[in-house]
């Protein structure tokens, strides 16, 4: 037994004993055929598979562009920049909605560029004296590799960044989605501290900032965790006779406060007992109430915007709406949006071909993160910072009185009123 020199076979290669082959003979299979048959099939097999392979590959677009083309989404290709709006009307969870901006309620919309920076998203925003600052995070690679810092930029007044971008270097080494909060005068970052992606298992921490020369001291972790993933806290600062405290809305249904503990170790209160979970409406269409922006006092009551999330044709949609509550302890909800907020120009945002979510069709998100009250030619308004698709930054403003006038008292929004059964 010897191996054959010829370039169509391979010899003693393996356990079994290979037939000794001619010139023009291949061994395939356990099976000796002549190199002239095969040339003579090789071109039905070629086209066949070709044939089969270009057959499945259309049955997976025609998949995906009925799957895409039903939940609104429009096919052009991500890379090539800006996508064309989507129809809302192909969703049902979202069809019939009125556009804030055909409201009034939406103004202006703009993407916002942060330099040296290539995935920048989930922002947050504090008002300085010669503009804003700014806080987002940014990732770096991919899957398990994926880390996330926080950042920030100072903006001028037409929300232009200048100067140059700071990277924050906290006590954790993967930091998502801060929110900025002002207390008596000083400057703080609330943020979602990662302690492994799986099982995924956060806390929240949170940092001072020292607002002129945008570096970090104090960092430390909030000691409160019910779940294992405690994140999207919305903070608040209320002052009285005592001072300034910090608190926390830990959830909208029910609805739950928290405090945090001055003795500046990351400790938890409980200074209210927590309101019975109701059948929210909003809920049962448009997904669980999440946290999102901190919340302000603005005409009386606490605001804040926040996120909620559904399943639809395979996309996860993300929405944002708005909730108020008392200014006073014990902070009851008071009022919330009838439905989404809507516009023009919303999820355009190209995917970063690095966001952690495969495929990239879906999840559409908006993110909001904070917000500040300002004048807009002798209007009073909002601007509103958001995260979108997890790629870029917006800032969209609202008329503010529009806006609340837009809000239904809480009871108005519990599904129980609609068969005509309000509680009192």
């Amino acid at each position: 037994m010897h191996c054959p020199k010829s370039p169509y076979s391979w010899g003693k290669c393996g356990r079994a004993e290979i037939p000794i082959l001619e010139q023009e003979e291949v061994y395939l299979g356990g099976f000796v055929y002549r190199l002239s048959s095969i040339k003579k099939w090789s071109f039905v097999i070629l086209f066949f598979t070709g044939f089969f392979l270009s057959m499945e590959m259309l049955r997976c677009s025609e998949h995906i562009g009925v799957a895409a083309i039903s939940a609104g989404i429009d096919e052009q290709p991500l890379e090539k920049g800006v996508k064309k709006d989507i129809h809302f009307s192909s969703i049902r969870e979202l069809s019939g909605i009125p556009f804030a901006s055909k409201d009034g309620i939406v103004l202006n919309y703009k993407r916002l560029k942060i330099s040296d920076v290539d995935q920048a998203y989930n922002p947050s925003i504090v008002a300085m004296p010669n503009g804003y600052l700014l806080a987002f995070r940014n990732d770096r690679g991919i899957g398990l590799e994926r880390k996330s810092c926080l950042s920030a930029a100072r903006l001028d007044s037409r929300f232009r960044q200048y100067g140059k971008t700071v990277f924050f270097h906290t006590d954790n080494p993967i930091s998502e989605d801060p929110r900025c909060l002002s207390v008596n005068g000083q400057l703080f970052l609330l943020y979602c501290h990662v302690f492994a992606w799986y099982p995924y298992t956060t806390s929240m921490a949170m940092v001072q900032v020292d607002p002129e020369k945008l570096t970090l001291s104090g960092d430390v972790d909030l000691r409160y965790r019910e779940q294992k993933i405690e994140k999207n806290w919305v903070p608040f600062v209320y002052s009285d006779q005592s001072g300034s405290d910090v608190y926390f809305v830990y959830s909208a249904n029910p609805f739950k406060i928290l405090r945090l503990s001055r003795r500046g170790d990351g400790g938890i209160e409980e200074p209210f007992p927590q309101s019975e979970k109701r059948d929210f409406l909003w809920e049962s269409r448009w997904g669980k109430i999440c946290g999102g922006t901190p919340a302000v006092e603005v005409n009386g009551e606490y605001l804040t915007f926040f996120h909620s999330s559904f399943w639809s044709h395979g996309v996860r949609w993300y929405v944002m709406g708005v909730y108020t509550f008392d200014n006073k302890p014990p902070f009851e909800i008071k009022r919330i949006s009838r439905y989404p907020i809507l516009f023009k120009k919303m999820y355009n945002t190209p995917i970063h071909p690095d966001v952690w979510f495969r495929p990239r069709k879906e999840f559409r998100v908006v993110f909001p993160g904070g917000f500040i009250e300002a004048k807009n030619n002798g209007k009073d308004v909002l601007h509103l910072v958001y995260g979108e698709n997890d790629s870029g930054l917006c800032v969209l403003t609202l008329d503010k009185d529009r806006l609340l006038n837009s809000l239904q008292n809480i009871e108005a929004g519990i599904t129980t009123c609609r068969l005509g059964v309000c509680p009192e």
